[in-house]
């Protein structure tokens, strides 16, 4: 009575094979490699995938009334702020302006800051940390872009937080022609 030990013994004397069974293929290593790591591959492009569709759907897509961040020049000289906006001739407001403030504070106006910030596509710049109180006030800021110029005056002690418009024009007279007739200098 055969405990089905002798099966066995029949199958490694036969070749490793019953009578009738059929035997697989050898087991091919490089053939189970390739096809690993190109799963390996796949799934980690999908798992990129995934993720960069998580990020795309947690931050919100551009919108034309979305406002840009406002560029700010801190000055570090006090707790006062101005933001100004730059339009051009015809209202629109002017990308790149450049804006430029000389402060003179402290005792005597001993202490000194220039400041110069460019206006970002809204036409828009903030300048914080200006000192309450000034010597001469008010402070000028002149804007400029190509050939155009303007001027906004800002006092921080009659306020301290403001906001503010500068209109470019163009200059009556150029530096250099007033006055000039042709011909003589």
């Amino acid at each position: 009575m055969d405990s089905g030990g002798g099966h066995a013994l029949f199958s490694l004397a036969c070749g490793g094979q019953y009578p009738g069974e059929h035997h697989a293929p050898p087991y091919n290593h490089a053939e189970m490699s390739r096809s690993g790591f190109l799963a390996a591959v796949l799934i980690f492009a999908g798992l990129l995938v995934l993720a960069s569709l998580q990020l795309r759907s947690q931050t919100p897509p551009p919108t034309p009334g979305t406002q840009q961040r406002v560029p700010v020049m801190d000055g570090d000289a006090g707790p006062c702020s101005l933001e100004l906006t730059v339009n051009g001739i015809d209202g629109k407001p002017a990308y790149a302006a450049t804006i430029k403030v000389h402060i003179a504070y402290g005792f005597a106006g001993i202490r000194r800051l220039d400041l110069e910030a460019g206006t970002n596509s809204e036409g828009k710049v903030k300048f914080t940390g200006l000192p309450a109180r000034v010597h001469r006030p008010p402070l000028e800021f002149n804007a400029s872009k190509d050939d155009l110029s303007g001027t906004a005056t800002y006092d921080p002690s009659a306020e301290c937080a403001a906001k503010h418009d500068i209109a470019l024009t163009k200059p009556k007279n150029p530096i250099g022609c007033i006055n000039a007739k042709p011909g003589t200098q």
